[in-house]
């Protein structure tokens, strides 16, 4: 068994959406009490820290177990940015000194962005940029807007992931549509959107307590690191919970109800499945080899898997916490073959040509060669940069030689 590996993780909430997912950690943590920012220190007996940041005074509501840090009021008098995350960028940069005492002792700092918007989107970065700077591990996580919220939102969004991508440890980003294909259609937006504050809640809790593990079998941050680390990558994320008698297979059929992991289509569309299982220290290990076996199910056989188990839960719930990934740019070394129409050389060619290629069978590696390392463009889950005839697996005739 594995002993405390992390005693303090910061999770920090930037712009207002991100602030109800703070909020709602908040509840999903016993005995949290309020505290004052400056009171935030290596010191804290709870092992997580909860802060919100925002320019939007009106969202700053004081809640149980959250430090509320107002910022830029001087420049947005407390009415948020209006959208322009450049703004968001130089509110972060004149409260570096706040952050200081906020990571001071960390760990792990988790930031947490709904994409789209100013103060959120401009700040996650200079934020990132400055975990990096100090050095401190840290975990971005992203949602992206929904398309039905127009493309203004999204161009910032797009440019914000590019940004998060060359400067975080590790960045999650979630595709906030996902919610509109798994829930009912007739389902108030205002309810959808809170249960989907809720499912990314427990998904980061859910991954801090994995890294964390005090109990268990951990995942180590560098698996994950690994995982994601500046890869073109679509990710989801679900919970499911059981308990009782059957607790392993209802444990996975309640998780693919969750709306943000896009049903068992996604599971069987990703590259890498990294998962938390989580129970009381009356786990067997029937029980989580009866879940593995039942998730494995639904992926498929190529498809990786990294799993953390956890006996720190208070009751007999199982509970399954899963990300997935796609990663966008994935390739295969494509082997293409000759038809079997093609003729085959004919010897006495073979002995006069002095540039022919011998072998009748034609491989070609589907990779970039010394443009690997460059940004690929990738369209409907094709890499573009990769010519069509290899990504279509079409087989190349080789031309009559000409006497």
């Amino acid at each position: 068994m594995s002993e405390t590996r992390l005693t303090k993780v910061v999770i920090i909430g930037i712009g207002g959406g991100a602030g109800r997912v703070v909020r709602k950690i908040s509840t999903l943590l016993p005995g949290a009490v309020i505290r004052p920012m400056d009171e935030v220190g290596s010191s804290d007996e709870q092992w997580i820290n909860l802060v919100y940041m925002d320019s939007d005074i009106a969202d700053l509501d004081y809640i149980r177990g959250v430090v509320h840090a107002p910022i830029g009021t001087e420049w947005t008098h407390g009415m948020g940015t209006g959208g322009d995350s450049l703004l968001g960028e130089n509110l972060l940069w004149t409260h570096l000194k706040d952050l200081e005492g906020i990571v001071s002792g960390a760990e792990l700092v988790i930031t947490i962005c709904c994409l789209g918007g100013g103060t959120g989107s401009g700040g996650i970065q200079v934020l990132n940029r400055y975990l990096n700077e100090k050095k401190i591990l840290n975990i971005a996580f992203a949602t992206e807007p929904l398309t039905a919220e127009g493309t203004v939102r999204k161009d910032i969004s797009d440019a914000a992931i590019a940004a998060l991508k060359r400067q975080s440890a590790l960045l999650i980003n979630i595709h906030n549509d996902l919610i509109f294909k798994y829930v009912p259609s007739t389902t108030k937006l205002t309810e959808a959107l809170k249960k989907t504050n809720a499912l990314i809640a427990e998904g980061i809790l859910g991954l801090a307590e994995a890294v964390r593990c005090r109990k268990g079998i951990p995942l180590k941050f560098v698996d994950l690191q690994r995982s994601i680390w500046e890869r073109q990558t679509n990710c989801s994320i679900g919970t499911g919970i059981a308990s009782g008698e059957g607790r392993a297979k209802s444990v996975v059929d309640e998780l693919l109800k969750a709306p943000l992991l896009g049903g068992a289509e996604f599971l069987q569309e990703s590259h890498k499945i990294i998962a938390i299982l989580s129970g009381d220290e009356n786990l067997s290990v029937q029980d989580i080899e009866r879940c593995h076996q039942e998730l494995s199910s639904w992926l498929q056989p190529n498809t990786e898997t990294l799993i953390g188990i956890s006996t720190e839960e208070k009751t007999d719930q199982l509970k399954l916490s899963v990300l997935a990934i796609k990663y966008l740019d994935f390739e295969d070394p494509i082997h293409i073959k000759s038809l079997s129409s093609v003729p085959k050389a004919d010897p006495q060619d073979l002995i006069e040509s002095d540039d022919d290629a011998a072998d009748d069978e034609i491989e070609v590696s589907g990779t970039l060669g010394i443009f690997g390392n460059s940004a690929s463009t990738i369209r409907r889950n094709e890499n573009l940069d990769i010519p069509t005839f290899i990504r279509r697996g079409v087989a190349l005739e080789r031309p009559e030689k000409k006497l």
